[in-house]
């Protein structure tokens, strides 16, 4: 919590989190500023969004 709470306080865009539950998963967190928690995706579905905010060169804040 402390962590997450910091990152947002430093504006941080994107924050992926890992714990127990994500390890045994096999997925990661996924935190976007303005936007919150988006919800458990696999490390493949993760990679692919960044990927797409990249090559559209989109905010991922404006994103809709």
């Amino acid at each position: 919590g402390r962590k997450i709470r910091e990152a947002e306080l430093e504006k941080i865009p994107v924050m992926l989190i890992v714990g127990q539950k994500e390890v045994d998963n096999g997925t990661v967190s996924l935190r976007l500023k303005g936007k919150g928690d988006q919800g458990s995706k696999s490390c493949e579905e993760v990679i692919a969004y960044m990927k797409e905010i990249i090559r559209d060169k989109r905010s991922i804040i404006e994103e809709g």
